[in-house]
């Protein structure tokens, strides 16, 4: 929305859906070619709760160069779900989920050195996260955050499978309701009608360029073609 493409220093995708077009995306996604879908719905060896398309052209490697990450340079796609027309009821379902992706995070740490005391806390989590494997944590994660999957009228959705925003990633349906046409590198896309309310409640006013300091990139990958 502010660049009208993408952002400089970003290096990142990411793409939402309501839970019923993210399931029927799971159902009729092929993965014949270049292009995969990657999801604990179709791969049963996947750590995320939420599904990722991914370049199988493609190596990516992330921390240690020795820990080969099993798919390609790819996009996170994230399903938005049902709560009702209460909003506590999603801060209910945010905190719920917390200490399951909490436990998942710890479990998905690379083995960068942070310094002795935190090296010796991070040791500490991995060897308590290990009680708990990645499919039932998965599965828990989803299944509460399908608890009103057939609410499809209701007034708030939640990001409930991630707690990247917190509180800020319950919002509004009707930001969803329809599609408008953006600018992105020079051609038009459908974005949601609501893209704006819902920039300005991840982001505040994001049309605001950040300070020089922070306009590098979050990620600390590897990728090359095969």
């Amino acid at each position: 929305l502010r660049h009208k493409g993408f952002i400089p220093w970003d290096d990142d995708i990411d793409v939402v859906m309501l839970r019923a077009d993210y399931e029927k995306m799971l159902t009729s996604f092929s993965n014949d070619g270049r292009y995969k879908l990657y999801s604990i719905e179709t791969d049963a060896s996947c750590i995320y709760p939420y599904a990722k398309v991914y370049d199988s052209q493609t190596v990516m490697m992330e921390g240690d160069e020795k820990d080969h990450a099993p798919i390609g340079v790819n996009i996170d796609i994230f399903p938005l779900d049902n709560v009702t027309d209460n909003y506590e009821d999603g801060i209910k379902m945010k905190k719920q989920i917390r200490l399951l992706n909490d436990i998942l995070g710890v479990k998905q740490l690379d083995k960068a050195n942070r310094g002795f005391i935190k090296n010796v806390t991070v040791a500490v989590l991995r060897g308590i996260s290990k009680l708990y494997s990645y499919p039932w944590l998965i599965s828990r994660i989803i299944k509460k955050s399908k608890k009103y999957i057939d609410n499809h009228e209701s007034r708030y959705i939640v990001n409930a499978v991630i707690h990247a925003k917190g509180e800020k990633e319950i919002l509004e349906r009707e930001w969803f309701a329809s599609a408008v046409d953006l600018e992105f590198e020079g051609r038009q896309y459908k974005a949601p009608i609501g893209a704006d309310q819902y920039m300005r409640r991840l982001f505040g006013d994001y049309m605001q360029l950040p300070p020089e300091d922070k306009r590098v990139s979050h990620h600390r990958f590897k990728a090359y073609y095969k």
